[in-house]
């Protein structure tokens, strides 16, 4: 597999962790502590997935995804999967206006996410 991805998440142990399951399987990761951050990054760089923590400071995930996708500017339509440790009760139709692909909850499943990604990649 290949392809670029945004990691946005303000835990730089589960940052590192996502780097290096995501670069062993040949992606290039692209880490932000939160999406302010993450914003800059998508004005400089194509992103093929973004995977977006809810629950960041300075700008969460959802006020990231909702400046991006008004942008209309580069990566304003890449494929998002949310990462989140406290949102169980959230379902992909509550994420609908942010066009969200996928939710993930955390702890990761790494199987799972390499499962997304490898459907993500057949679509292409």
């Amino acid at each position: 597999m290949s392809g670029k991805i945004l990691v946005l998440e303000d835990s730089q142990v589960v940052q590192k962790l996502i780097k290096q399951v995501l670069t062993l399987q040949g992606f290039e990761v692209f880490p932000a502590k939160d999406g302010a951050e993450g914003l800059k990054l998508t004005k400089s760089i194509d992103f093929d997935i973004m995977l977006v923590d809810l629950l960041m400071p300075v700008m969460d995930g959802l006020e990231f995804l909702k400046q991006l996708r008004s942008s209309k500017g580069k990566n304003s339509n890449s494929k998002a999967i949310v990462i989140s440790g406290n949102e169980s009760n959230l379902k992909l139709e509550d994420l609908k206006e942010y066009d969200v692909v996928e939710i993930l909850e955390k702890p990761i499943n790494f199987d799972q996410l390499s499962k997304i990604l490898e459907s993500f990649q057949n679509q292409t």
